[in-house]
This record gives structure tokens, C-alpha cells and sequence, in this order.
């Protein structure tokens, strides 16, 4: 599990914030195949309090068998 975040302006804790992936600058649009990506994603959090905006980066750990099918 992931440790929470805190706000850098009033140290509560934050709310994570759905965000839609954007995907539109991928070639030839959402639906192009990018192998490589070379991208970064990103969880976004909002403070209940006072409003602030944090991100934190996201790691994703494919298993072996997934790697191996996405390079051919």
C-alpha cells in the first residue's frame, strides 16, 4: 500500500483525484501502438482544506509474460 499524501501547505492529508489518461499525443492518436512509451504518469492529490494540488509519480510493474508480449 502506498503512503498517503500530505499537504505541503497545511499537513492534512489529501484526496487522490481520478484523472482520465490522455492519451491523444500518442502518434496517430489514442489508439496508436507505442511500445517504448516514454511518458510519465502521475496520481494527482487535492488538499480538503486548502485547495493545493500535489502529484506523485507512478510506478507500474509488469509481469515477465506481460514485458515479453508487449516487445514482439
Amino acid at each position: 500500500m502506498m503512503k498517503p499524501v500530505t499537504c505541503y501547505r497545511c499537513n492534512v492529508g489529501m484526496v487522490p483525484q481520478p484523472e482520465p489518461l490522455d492519451l491523444s499525443w500518442a502518434g496517430d492518436g489514442p489508439n496508436a501502438a507505442d511500445i517504448e512509451f516514454q511518458g510519465i504518469l502521475v496520481e494527482i492529490h487535492r488538499c480538503p482544506s486548502c485547495g493545493g494540488v500535489a502529484t506523485r509519480p507512478v510506478t507500474i510493474n509488469l509481469p515477465h509474460r506481460a514485458r515479453l508480449s508487449a516487445a514482439v
